[in-house]
């Protein structure tokens, strides 16, 4: 076995064992390869040429080490009538660079597409452009650029293109943007569509929220991660009272600075009335917080409230317990708090 200071790649597998792992992977039609010990690698001929992938639906690439040529060898498979069966692929961290890119988004044949993630690379502005015009890639509907190094000029560039009004859910969470670029995407006619934005661990802040709330456009959004955000009570109380967060089931707000104040708020609004998962984790919420909570028939709809690492006590625990409008599973994980 090569040591971990051997640079040279070692062929992680044999032909037989990937096609064992890829006629197992069949019958589910999707098959992942996870991500090995350092200075292994996939045997990539081998395994675009086994028959039986052509079976596959969901094709998992994640933080494979790939060289150029297993790169160009793969894109050239993908570029077959042999993959137009595919939904989703992921090539987050495999490598791919602004060439790849570009001839991944003229594909013709992998028109069945529907979700693609391209995280964990550091996308040019070259490659985003290519990605917010592509034509090819007609059914995609999900798209993660998750730690891309993204800036304002590239968010920009997917405002711009077509490509952000076919997308249902956009992951877009570890990355450089600030408010400018921000600001241009949530105003874009096609943010509209978007019913799932992920924006996780990007550190925005407040006045990228508020930006973001009041934008004039309407929002379809049901799923919002604003997880790890630098957000207080004045973001939080800028979320609740824009009516862009109406058709909201799914909130994040877990690792932020706010506390009562913010949740108070949130906790008065009419706007949040179809939320039913509200994550609130390590944030500075309290006994008061979690009093209006409990006290508030805006959020009778709730299913899942999380409120662990939080400041909240006995007594507010006992508020939640005792709550007229929450559902009654909720009401007995705060009875046993």
């Amino acid at each position: 076995m090569t040591s971990s200071h051997d640079h040279t790649p070692q062929i992680l597998h044999t032909v037989r064992e990937l096609e064992a792992a890829a006629s197992a992977a069949s019958s589910s039609s999707t098959f992942a390869l996870e991500r090995e010990e350092y200075g292994k690698r996939i045997d990539i001929e081998a395994l675009l040429g086994l028959s039986c992938l052509r079976r596959l639906v969901r094709l998992d690439f994640e933080q494979q080490e790939l060289g150029e040529q297993d790169i160009c060898m793969m894109l050239e498979a993908f570029d077959t009538p042999a993959f137009e069966q595919l939904l989703g692929l992921n090539l987050s961290g495999c490598g791919l660079e602004t060439q790849h890119i570009q001839k991944l988004m003229t594909s013709s044949h992998l028109t069945s597409l529907t979700a693609l993630l391209l995280g964990h690379h550091e996308l040019e502005l070259e490659a985003m452009q290519a990605i917010a015009h592509t034509t090819h890639l007609g059914a995609l509907t999900a798209l993660s650029l998750h730690d891309a190094q993204l800036e304002d000029e590239h968010l920009e560039a997917l405002a711009q293109g077509p490509l952000l009004g076919r997308l249902t859910s956009l992951w877009l969470g570890d990355n450089d943007f600030d408010d400018p670029g921000f600001a241009l995407l949530t105003s874009a006619p096609g943010f509209a569509s978007l019913q799932l934005l992920d924006l996780d661990s990007n550190d925005m802040g407040d006045e990228c929220l508020e930006v973001f709330a009041s934008a004039p456009l309407p929002s379809q959004l049901r799923t919002l991660n604003l997880c790890g955000n630098d957000l207080s009570d004045a973001g939080v109380q800028a979320l609740a009272q824009s009516s862009r967060f109406a058709h909201l089931a799914h909130l994040d707000l877990s690792y932020n600075e706010f506390g009562d104040a913010g949740i108070k708020a949130l906790a008065r609004s009419p706007r949040l009335a179809s939320l039913r998962a509200l994550n609130l984790e390590e944030t500075d919420v309290g006994d008061e917080g979690a009093a209006a909570i409990a006290a508030s028939p805006h959020l009778a709809n709730l299913r899942a409230l999380d409120l662990g690492e939080t400041r909240l006590g006995k007594r507010g625990a006992a508020a939640l317990a005792g709550s007229p409008h929450l559902d009654e599973a909720i009401k007995e994980v705060f009875a046993r708090w």
